[in-house]
């Protein structure tokens, strides 16, 4: 082993009483004073270590931008090395040595390592030509103003920047670079420059100097850059040098910019992202950034602070680390040292000083710190439509609200709310680039609604009710996690830099559900923290001294103490009930509504699972039946205006992509949704009459506001709401009208009479068959058992209401006790043969008699298909044949009567379906068991009343059709007797 003699010198700073010594020290290698690929010069006894850029130190012993010198970087800042030393590079709208102070940029200014990226309208902008307008004032000869290029790093691009004292504007179409310079500049003087390019042509008007022009000696006229631009700089200064050998950003005030005609906001908001970005002409000491008495001395763009003895640390705060010493925080805690102690941030369902409290997560209502955030559990998918709706009160202008993440890095898609400098603003990048939409400005320490819906590239924001639609391009689907950060963000979470806010927001937000989170505590500023709401109600902010409860089944009053059973609830503008699993996801929807307006606008019936929605109620006085099944909505309007003050009935069902609505006194409606999705996926809660506040209706379906007036009924998919038994609700009285009206208890079509002397007050006359008080007694009920149904038979009411019995397949005769065969069956409107047995699915085959016309119904899946031969008259007793034919999605029928006319219909089915999904389902002729009107939906409103003399069947159409015996075969059936 070698042995090297070298002297180490220890030396003070000279001066009066400075000393200076040396010592000799025999070290074993230069692997003892030196490391990470230093090269050693030495000189006399001493020696100098020149590192590389990553390390430093004495002996390059120290990695930069590591450990304490990454974290001190705040509000997203990156740490840097520069010269050698680590700095923090801020983003936008924040500045100091650790990105600790808030600033504005209006207008900005620039520090050489500085940029805004702003995004374009479109990328196809540019193009053909090109102008730009700017002001500034430059305090340095070398920068990069503006750059824009191609997605390749060697394509189109086009730049300004000074160099060497003089500004350049450059531009490359794809055959080289073309570039117009001009005479010298003065520095620190304000001058304005107005570019234009046309096609080959580029022209520079700079006052006080006079226009210079340039033509392009290559061949291609078109610019063809991505849809956003650096201005100030670049995110990569490295790859933009190599177009136009500048390598530093610009350094000065950048007073305006407008390009295309398009003036550019410095409004933090506006642009997509940006780093180290100050006010023009701004004294960030003015903004007292420096601790514990420390002095604070401006920089460009920045500050230092020359601490007092006893602190250290960029902004003199730290004395020592106060959680190194053993702290009392507990559980999911993190303790925080402060200058001279330490604070406990809780996590999500702690509280007190060192959270060893806890709290009931159900009621809270978070008030966040800045430093807070929830994690909120992504139940339903995301990727194709977004929703999002909370109130918010924020009490800081700027931070983060909701954050969703395709991964836990600053890469990839992600959504984001934000509240920057006031203005509520919604950012997403589906892979396309990021798409800023900008709301409302909101005020301080008040309650808003916000409201996100976004589909595919579009989306909405509402702010307090004002809407805001941006209509995107490229990419349309979102990759996101399975958690939505809310308030804030996790510090093992770095956002995408294109979200523009790192820091929290600090105020409170309502109507969250959370699974995790930190530093989140109660919000004081809204009557709901005193938990007003009894009997399990739900408490709803108006604002700091107003609140709504949602009662549940049984109860009303303010505070839901009231006991109250309303069979036929009265709506307002506030008022609505909600129904848990009501709907279920399905190809198929039917909704009937008893219901009187008093006013022409109002949603009945709502339900949507964020993306898909379902929704019946009025618009301008007509009934408006809407869905999007996730390819676009559907809307169906009725042609006739309700009349205010009068009960309507209000039938509406869609089945696949047809739509259909009908109103007991309004012309029928019905219509096709566009694109190919025919399944409705719903949410877990159904609104009647209106919507609580944090809900919201979007723009494309049409409906606006709550009902006003009664709902006495309402059926989804054949299933009575009972209207008296929410699972909650608000603001909901007891509709007033006459007794009759207010669904009495007359049953069986009994028809209801106002008889105040009653204890009922109205008594019911009843039809004929039934009687009781409420006519709730069939004649089939009070036969003697000689006269009851024998052979399984079952009683029914004829038309004139006397008993009558549906006889099992082979009996007959007045009370099923006649058994009978038959060659032909004969069939009486509720007969019905049954073969196979019952496999229910969406898919469907049904050929009919309806206004004396064949029909033919076909659902693969995908809608469907209606063919009917109007050609041929079904009469009464007579002979007729019919032949179908399905191919994939092609179908033939053709009906032809004994005198040998004959007429082919054809139609195709819409959608990518092909298979029929009916095996080992039952085959019914004749009718169905059911009531056949609910199960076609209203195709067909009951059975066959004749015969049917053959059935021959095929699954593949190009075999021999093979004979169904109708005597032999049938599994059950009823009401069969033989054809006379």
């Amino acid at each position: 082993m070698s042995y090297y003699s070298m002297w180490a010198v220890d030396r003070t700073e000279a001066g009066s009483g400075s000393t200076v010594s040396s010592f000799p020290r025999k070290v074993s290698s230069f692997r003892e004073v030196i490391s990470n690929k230093t090269h050693l010069q030495q000189g006399g006894r001493d020696y100098t270590c020149i590192c590389e850029p990553e390390f430093g130190g004495r002996n390059c012993q120290t990695t930069l931008c590591d450990g304490e010198d990454d974290a001190r970087c705040l509000n997203g800042g990156q740490c840097v090395i520069e010269n050698g030393n680590s700095t923090c590079r801020c983003m936008l709208g924040y500045a100091g040595s650790t990105c600790a102070t808030a600033v504005s940029i209006n207008p900005p200014y620039f520090t050489s390592n500085g940029y805004l990226r702003y995004g374009l309208p479109n990328s196809d902008i540019l193009v053909n030509n090109l102008t730009i307008g700017i002001t500034f004032r430059p305090e340095s000869p070398d920068g990069l103003i503006l750059y824009g290029q191609s997605t390749s790093s060697m394509g189109d691009y086009f730049a300004l920047s000074l160099k060497e004292g003089r500004l350049v504007f450059e531009f490359d179409l794809g055959d080289g670079t073309t570039a117009i310079t001009s005479d010298p500049l003065s520095l620190g003087s304000e001058m304005t420059v107005n570019i234009r390019r046309e096609e080959l042509i580029g022209l520079m008007n700079i006052t006080g100097q006079g226009s210079f022009t340039v033509e392009s000696a290559g061949n291609y006229t078109s610019l063809n850059v991505n849809d956003y631009i650096f201005v100030g700089g670049s995110e990569d200064l490295a790859q933009s040098q190599r177009r136009t050998n500048v390598q530093t950003g610009f350094t000065g005030c950048i007073l305006m910019l407008q390009m295309q005609g398009i003036p550019f906001s410095f409004h933090p908001g506006s642009a997509l992202s940006g780093r180290n970005v100050v006010n023009c002409d701004a004294n960030l000491c003015e903004t007292q950034p420096c601790q514990n008495g420390a002095t604070c001395t401006p920089t460009t763009g920045s500050y230092t602070c020359a601490c007092l003895p006893g602190y250290h640390g960029y902004l003199c705060d730290v004395i020592k680390d106060n959680c190194e010493d053993g702290h009392l925080c507990v559980g999911d805690s993190v303790c925080v040292s402060t200058s001279d102690s330490y604070d406990c941030l809780c996590g999500l369902g702690q509280t007190g000083t060192y959270c060893s409290e806890s709290y009931n997560v159900s009621s809270l209502i978070p008030s966040f710190t800045g430093r807070s955030y929830l994690a909120y559990p992504l139940v339903t998918p995301v990727s194709d439509q977004t929703a999002v709706s909370l109130l918010l009160r924020p009490s800081t202008p700027t931070g983060l609200l909701v954050y969703l993440a395709d991964n836990l890095t600053t890469d990839g898609d992600f959504l984001a709310l934000i509240l920057v400098e006031g203005v509520v603003q919604l950012r997403f990048d589906l892979g396309s680039g990021v798409s800023v939409v900008s709301g409302s400005t909101i005020s301080l320490n008040t309650w808003h609604t916000v409201h996100v819906q976004r589909s595919g590239n579009s989306a909405d924001l509402t702010v307090d009710g004002n809407t805001v639609h941006h209509d995107g391009s490229g990419l349309v689907e979102l990759s996101a996690g399975d958690t939505a950060y809310i308030g804030g963000l996790p510090v093992s979470v770095r956002p995408s830099d294109d979200v523009g806010v790192f820091q929290g927001i600090s105020g409170c937000m309502h109507n969250i559900q959370a699974a995790g989170g930190l530093d989140v505590r109660f919000c004081n500023h809204t009557e709901c923290s005193l938990l007003p709401c009894l009997n399990d109600g739900v408490c709803q902010i108006i604002n700091d001294t107003a609140f709504t409860c949602l009662c549940g089944a049984g109860w009303t009053g303010t505070h839901c103490e009231e006991a109250a059973s309303i069979r036929v609830p009265s709506f307002g503008s506030s008022s609505f009930l909600i129904f848990e699993d009501v709907l279920a996801a399905s190809a198929s929807t039917a909704i009937d509504v008893e219901f009187k307006a008093s006013d022409d606008d109002g949603v009945l019936f709502w339900n949507s699972d964020g993306t898909d929605f379902i929704g019946l109620g009025l618009v301008g006085g007509r009934m408006v039946f809407t869905f999007d099944l996730g390819s676009g909505p559907s809307y169906i309007f009725s042609n006739t205006r309700v009349a205010l003050g009068d009960w309507h009935t209000v039938s509406a069902s869609r089945t696949g992509l047809w739509t259909t609505g009908y109103d007991n006194e309004l012309i029928p409606a019905s219509g096709q949704s566009t694109g190919a999705n025919t399944g409705l996926s719903v949410g877990s809660r159904s609104f009647i009459g209106g919507l609580p506040p944090e809900v919201m209706i979007p723009g494309r379906a049409g409906l606006t506001g709550g009902f006003f007036g009664c709902i006495r009924r309402i059926t989804v998919n054949n299933v009575d709401l009972e209207l008296d038994q929410p699972s909650q609700g608000s603001e909901v009285m007891a509709c007033s009208d006459q007794v009759c009206n207010l669904n009495p208890d007359c049953r069986n079509g009994a028809t209801c009479l106002d008889d105040p002397s009653s204890d009922l007050m109205y008594q019911c006359v009843c039809p004929a068959g039934f009687t009781g008080i409420l006519c709730e007694i069939s004649a089939c009920q009070t036969l003697p058992t000689e006269d009851q149904c024998q052979n399984g038979g079952t009683c029914f009411l004829s038309g004139q209401g006397q008993p009558d019995c549906l006889c099992s397949l082979g009996f007959g005769g007045d009370r099923c006790s006649i058994v009978v065969d038959y060659n032909i069956p004969q069939f009486s409107g509720r007969s019905f043969i049954e073969f196979s047995r019952a496999v229910i699915a969406s898919d469907f085959f049904a050929v009919g008699v309806k206004n004396r016309n064949v029909e033919l119904h076909v659902n693969l899946g995908d809608g469907v298909l209606s063919v009917v031969a109007e050609g041929i008259t079904i009469n009464f007793n007579q002979l007729y044949s019919i032949s179908i034919e399905r191919v994939g999605t092609a179908v033939t029928m053709i009906v032809q009567d004994t005198s040998g006319n004959m007429e082919t219909v054809e139609g195709s089915t819409s959608g990518s379906q092909t298979g029929l999904n009916t095996f080992g389902s039952s085959l019914y002729i004749g009718g169905h068991p059911d009531n056949v009107r609910e199960l076609t939906g209203g195709i067909f409103h009951q059975g066959l009343d004749g015969c049917i003399i053959q059935l021959a069947t095929a699954r593949n159409p190009t075999r021999n059709l093979v004979t169904v015996n109708l005597q032999q075969e049938p599994l059950s059936g009823a009401g069969i007797s033989n054809c006379s």
